[in-house]
């Protein structure tokens, strides 16, 4: 209660198998880790509740450049998260496996990773409330989040300034269910595709949005979201002032061996512009569109939605 950890190298602080721990008002900065890790080193069904953290200047070159979590549960709890990266790892802040993982009321700023600007999270169930995530990056995908299997679940979440080089400039999930609710994605990036992009890989998961917002992002093609072979209930969406800078599309909604179904009400698509792709586009996939708005909008090619093959 209370530590100050400063200008440590080549170290992982605390690491713990089994065990429980309770850290509050406590500050990391300066920390550097050769391996995995430079704050927790969570193994084999511990359990970590971190309350009012401050954490900055943090480097690691394993996953995890603050935190490695396997089989445990953690609770990370208020505070503030700043300029943390791993040089070629996965997960700027934190790796997470097979683990329980609530992070409630922080702010997260500067952070990068290879996978996963801020989190990468393997067959794990992540749940973010109340989050400022902002100036994240990924070298390759999921410019804050990078989840495949388990649940990824944001409410209240604010993302803005986050890149990634391929695809996700803030969510890339694989198998993942994901539910995001009043939550906004802004002046972001993707390189290859998708703002958020979820890929299914099993009839059994489906996703879900309710009052989210994409606005000012750019992407090569798509800077909102697009579905592949999965279901999509989305609720209260506004697209507004997205940009597709070299073709491509607003969203889309794809199936290549799974049935894919985009159920979109409610729903505002406003002064976007697109090159030369269209603003819905759908392949071999169900869409259904009710009670939306679309204005202003700029394409070369349609103004609405095209199907390629069935759907």
């Amino acid at each position: 209660k209370g530590t100050v950890f400063r200008n440590l190298p080549n170290t992982a602080i605390i690491v713990l198998e089994k065990s429980e721990l309770l850290l509050i008002n406590t500050s990391f900065s300066n920390i550097s880790s050769t391996a995995s890790a430079t704050l927790l080193n969570i193994q084999s069904k511990s359990t970590v509740l971190v309350k009012m953290l401050q954490a900055k200047n943090l480097i690691s070159k394993g996953d995890g450049a603050a935190i490695y979590s396997v089989s445990s549960t953690l609770n990370l709890f208020q505070g503030e998260i700043y300029n943390c990266s791993t040089i070629s790892g996965q997960g700027g802040v934190l790796y997470s496996f097979d683990s329980k993982v609530k992070i409630n009321d922080i702010s997260i700023e500067l952070t990068k990773a290879y996978f996963g600007g801020v989190i990468r999270s393997d067959s794990s169930n992540i749940e973010l409330k109340n989050v400022e995530i902002s100036k994240t990056a990924a070298l390759a995908s999921g410019g804050s989040i990078y989840s495949k299997q388990g649940a990824l679940t944001a409410i209240d979440v604010r993302f803005s300034e986050a890149q990634a080089l391929a695809r996700g400039g803030c969510i890339f999930s694989e198998g993942t269910s994901v539910k995001l609710v009043n939550t906004s994605f802004s002046a972001s990036f993707a390189g290859e595709i998708g703002i958020v992009t979820i890929l299914g890989t099993s009839s059994d998961i489906s996703s879900s949005f309710n009052n989210v917002e994409f606005s000012n992002n750019r992407a090569k093609s798509v800077p909102s979201f697009v579905i592949y072979d999965t279901i999509l209930e989305a609720n209260g969406v506004t697209l507004n002032n997205n940009t597709a800078e070299n073709g491509g599309d607003l969203l889309q909604v794809i199936s290549t061996y799974l049935d894919c179904f985009l159920n979109l009400i409610d729903f505002d698509i406003a002064n976007n512009t697109i090159s030369t792709g269209y603003l819905i586009f759908t392949s071999k996939s169900k869409v259904n569109l009710e009670n939306g708005l679309l204005r202003g909008n700029k394409a070369v090619t349609s103004l609405f939605l095209t199907s390629s093959s069935d759907g």
